[in-house]
């Protein structure tokens, strides 16, 4: 450090003030911009000490001459690396750099929507889905006949990335102030919003294929308690028209998809997900657990399926909920996952921190839900 500070500022020097490490770094990018020292230009620059000149050696060592007289270096990365690591970057003091990795990795605001989409990562800036047709057959084949091959049919369509940012500006006078906790409230802020975008496109087509676009009469209706005759005053009258409805819409979801390839698999065995507006968590959990009888190992209600329950925010109706089977043709990606931008503004004196992502995502099967009516 000496080689930085004189022995006055070295004294003075506060390796847990993010002021002086701000300081600190931009002497040193000062210094090392400087032209090279070593033969004996030391002189043009007396403000310099003298031992940078070991420095700036230092990451030249590799500097050779081949055959025909000419200088070559060679690209010595490591050694470079070790002068950049306090040249290069934000001038953020280092707890700040952690949290910028602590805050990338927080668990994100809403993620329910993945578990119905078939998420990867993307190698360019979309996709192709086909529309194929389910014709291929199987045939008996006696002795001396061939088999017989079907080609693929059907058309396809491309999905595109779409690309979004968010921008937060962090004052710099927040340092000064030591206020860490706006600055840490702020980055926050920023990748909540991520979070709540992709959350957002992806109820939105699950919401959107229910709406207009809809098939005719797919709606689940509000089904009739079982027994048909029970009272509505019966305190099992909810649970027990709640958990018809679910049993009805599992059964239209494996009579729609029987016969699509990848998407289900035997109707015992395959779950079917369900995704409720918060308002609703308590009354479908109630469905979904309510037994006829009341004694230890009644078989559920819903018991002929598997169901697994997942509540969001996000939804802008408050009494429909969705069942729906996961994957198969609900596919997504990233082709940039969220990646953070930072530059020093001296106008505004403040770190502008620009988030960029590209996102994809396809629900090519409306078969693939149901929406169902609470009342």
């Amino acid at each position: 450090m000496s080689l930085l500070l004189t022995e006055k500022e070295e004294r003075n020097f506060d390796p847990n003030n993010p002021i002086d490490i701000i300081a600190y770094k931009r002497r040193a990018k000062y210094i090392l911009s400087m032209p090279y020292l070593a033969y004996g230009n030391a002189d043009l620059f007396p403000g310099i000490p003298k031992e940078m000149r070991a420095i700036q050696n230092f990451i030249r060592v590799d500097e050779q001459v081949n055959k025909e007289g000419a200088v070559c270096r060679k690209l010595i990365h490591d050694k470079e690396a070790i002068i950049q690591n306090i040249t290069t970057g934000t001038d953020y003091p280092e707890f700040l750099t952690n949290l910028f990795k602590r805050i990338d990795i927080m668990e994100p605001f809403d993620n329910e929507w993945l578990w119905f989409y078939d998420w990867r990562p993307l190698q360019s800036g979309g996709f192709d889905m086909a529309l194929e047709e389910d014709n291929v057959t199987t045939h008996q084949t006696p002795p001396g006949q061939s088999v017989k091959y079907y080609g693929t049919s059907g058309s396809k369509y491309r999905v595109y990335a779409k690309w979004y940012s968010t921008g937060v500006a962090v004052d710099r006078r927040l340092l000064y102030d030591r206020d860490f906790y706006t600055i840490e409230k702020d980055l926050m802020r920023q990748k909540q919003a991520s979070d709540r975008k992709k959350a957002e496109v992806a109820y939105t087509l699950i919401e959107a294929i229910t709406a207009g676009n809809y098939p005719a009469g797919r709606d689940i209706v509000w089904q009739a308690p079982d027994p048909t005759l029970m009272a509505t005053s019966d305190s099992k009258y909810t649970m027990s028209r709640d958990a018809e409805t679910l049993n009805k819409a599992a059964e239209t979801l494996v009579e729609e998809n029987k016969n699509r390839p990848g998407v289900l698999t035997n109707s015992d065995k395959t779950a079917f997900h369900v995704l409720v507006p918060h308002q609703l968590t308590k009354r479908i959990n109630n469905a979904l657990n309510y037994t006829v009888q009341e004694y230890a190992g009644s078989t559920k209600a819903t018991g002929n399926y598997t169901f697994v329950l997942h509540t969001t925010t996000m939804l802008t109706s408050s009494t429909d909920y969705y069942v729906g089977i996961p994957k198969g043709e609900t596919v997504g990606g990233s082709l940039l996952n969220f990646t953070r931008f930072s530059e020093f503004n001296k106008d505004l004196f403040a770190d502008e921190n620009a988030a960029w992502e590209s996102n994809a995502f396809n629900l090519g099967n409306t078969e693939q839900f149901t929406r169902c009516k609470s009342a």
